[in-house]
């Protein structure tokens, strides 16, 4: 029978001969027990969950009969929930008695071949302009957000969730090392928005190694026992240096020699078995997908260093967040010309492809012509069109608050700014949200996006419908109020009366 031998931080080391298997569990005291991590025929080493205070040296120790699958219950839904089942809020939750089970999966399930993949065309919209138009996020890819603390990653995630509340998209918010307080706030929100019916929300506790250690795996054997089913599933690891970090410790502790920046040589296979797992399935997953946004934290933006260098290679794209604009209120704070999708247009709709084609050039073009704007240099009149143009796709670009637009929405705003009606917004950051609320409580204007389709958006006729039912809110926008909308009406549209 194996005994503990040593106690060191969060491992324990046990000793006797035993068929140690990984993931295999030992119970150590009344309140704790172990996950294997590494053994030999005579020794193992155990990752603890739960109390160590208990745990003594040369008790012997008994292994757990327990089920090697993560198993994923209908319960789950609208709940914070630990990586081991626990529901952590509501605290008064009481599990039912036969609770509905939706699937189960392996905790280190091996990705799905490259036969059993199917090409990604289907857009993932978060409804984030600048995303959605320039950066398009496909079902079953791997989207990494990456930028420095503070910068407002954790925002473009929750905004991409939001807007997923009336799609059929089910959702795994995997939240690592966070403090309580936090994510409570954060869960009260999202279930404020109406954002939590179909979210799990996964919350690794700061003081638990092998939570944090074992999250992001449980929370993507969540996504496979229902994307196997198929569904379409969006999960989101907040964050994966967080991840790294505390693999290092875990590593050190058991004594495996460091590697690059201390990590463990295995780093790249940790991230890449889980990450893999996204995709869109064939008909033997019944068609199927798994959509990845995980989050890595640079320090002073480089990107260079290990665990960012690593993730950047394996995701098919990233998104870059700026500090700079974070730090001057701007959101969503996206460096677009950093950022990118190598899926592209693939898996745009039709729509989205025609209104955003040449954007992008648009940016970078005009981004170099702003250098010279704060000079105040007057060149000529083409320059200053220039300088009206980039005012106007940051203007199209600008978005607050957590609600999003809708494709037809964008192609509104995205005709208006091709027509040079956006450029002179005197309050950018209240305008999507008076723009959104104008989209969804005009009749005139309702009527005219019901039409917006990849036909009809370059006809002559739809493009003057749009100048002339939403040029007027433009200029109430632009402070020039008319009879059709007086400075009243918006305000009551920026939700301030």
């Amino acid at each position: 029978m194996p005994k503990i031998k040593q106690i060191k931080d969060s491992i324990v080391i046990v000793t006797g001969k035993e068929k140690y298997e990984e993931n295999q569990r030992f119970q150590l005291s009344e309140d704790s027990t172990g996950i294997v991590l590494n053994a030999s025929q005579n020794e193992a080493k155990l990752l603890v969950v739960g109390n160590t205070s208990k745990i003594k040296v040369n008790k012997i120790i008994k292994k757990i009969k327990t089920d090697v699958n993560v198993k994923t219950y209908e319960y789950y839904f609208g709940k914070i929930i630990s990586p081991f089942g626990d529901v952590i809020h509501p605290t008064n939750f009481i599990k039912p008695k036969n609770p509905k089970l939706i699937g189960k999966s392996y905790i280190n399930n091996p990705s799905p071949s490259i036969l059993d993949r199917i090409k990604i065309t289907e857009p993932l919209n978060t409804g984030i302009t600048a995303i959605d138009s320039l950066i398009p996020i496909g079902k079953g890819q791997r989207e990494l957000i990456i930028g420095d603390r503070f910068s407002g990653k954790t925002s473009l995630a929750i905004s991409t969730i939001i807007h997923q509340k009336d799609n059929e998209l089910y959702v795994i918010y995997v939240s690592i090392g966070q403090k309580r307080s936090s994510i409570k706030n954060q869960f009260s929100f999202l279930k404020q928005k109406n954002a939590t019916k179909k979210l799990i929300y996964l919350y690794a506790n700061a003081d638990s190694p092998a939570e944090q250690f074992y999250a992001p795996k449980i929370g993507m054997a969540m996504a496979e026992s229902i994307a196997y089913n198929g569904k379409d599933v969006l999960i989101v690891i907040d964050d994966l240096t967080k991840h790294a970090n505390i693999y290092r410790e875990i590593s050190l502790s058991m004594g495996i020699n460091p590697g690059r920046e201390a990590y463990p040589t295995d780093i790249f296979y940790q991230h890449s078995s889980i990450l893999e797992r996204a995709g869109k399935f064939s008909a033997k997953y019944n068609n199927g997908s798994i959509t990845c946004i995980p989050i890595v934290e640079t320090v002073q933006n480089d990107v260079a260093s290990l665990i960012p260098s690593n993730i950047i290679s394996i995701t098919d794209g990233q998104i870059f967040s700026s500090t700079k604009m974070f730090n001057k209120g701007l959101f969503p704070s996206i460096n677009i010309l950093y950022s990118v999708s190598r899926t592209g247009s693939l898996v745009q709709t039709k729509l989205m492809q025609l209104i955003s084609k040449n954007l992008k050039k648009q940016y970078s073009s005009l981004f170099e012509i702003s250098k010279f704007a704060s000079m105040s240099i007057k060149i000529n009149e083409t320059f200053d069109e220039k300088i009206k143009q980039w005012d106007g796709i940051n203007n199209l670009f600008i978005q607050y608050g957590y609600e999003g637009l809708t494709e037809k929405m964008m192609a509104v705003l995205i005709t208006l700014f091709n027509k040079g009606k956006i450029s002179n917004i005197k309050n950018s950051s209240e305008f999507s949200t008076a723009f959104r609320n104008y989209c969804n409580k005009d009749k005139i204007a309702k009527k005219v996006l019901s039409r917006i389709n990849y036909k009809t958006i370059v006809e002559p006729k739809m493009i003057q419908q749009i100048e002339t039912i939403f040029g007027p809110f433009v200029l109430a926008a632009s402070n020039e109020y008319g009879d059709l909308i007086s400075s009243n009406e918006y305000n009551i549209l920026k939700g301030e009366l």
